[in-house]
């Protein structure tokens, strides 16, 4: 069974799950923002998306702080499939808004651990807190504003 992310024995290991974690996170941003019309919705997850492109900047300077070899890049599809579905089954809108959600509740489970991990360091731990307080407010606001 794979370790929880946020859990992982190295370093390296860490940090390259979380980037893995929020390329998915951005490829299912990038599907739904395709399939939305609702200029309030819009904005919103648009704003999200560019938290998690904040999560993979900050992620990759610290990989390369800590000397990390191959590291996801930004924009390389992820790898992973996503609660029981490959990225390109997501094609509803309402299969896209259950993954957004439960990919910011798993990603701000995987940070909360990760700040928890006795492998990060004073700065590794200010980046995961700050990084799940972004994910708790992501999924504040889409439990906010389900439909059904």
């Amino acid at each position: 069974m794979p370790m929880p992310i946020g859990t992982e024995l190295s370093q390296a290991r860490l940090v390259r799950n979380l980037l893995e974690l929020e390329s998915v996170a951005i490829a299912i941003y990038d599907s739904a923002l395709e399939r939305l019309s609702a200029a309030e919705e819009l904005s919103a997850l648009a704003d999200f998306r560019q938290d998690h492109v904040r999560h993979v900047q900050e992620l990759t300077e610290m990989a390369a702080r800590l000397r990390i070899n191959n590291v996801p890049k930004h924009g390389s599809a992820p790898t992973q499939s996503f609660s029981g579905l490959e990225m390109n089954e997501l094609e509803s809108l309402p299969q896209l808004m259950r993954a957004l959600k439960t990919n910011e509740e798993n990603t701000g489970i995987a940070y909360r651990k990760a700040a928890a991990n006795p492998l990060s360091d004073l700065d590794m731990t200010r980046i995961f807190h700050a990084a799940a307080h972004d994910e708790e407010q992501h999924q504040e606001w889409m439990e906010a504003h389900s439909q059904g």
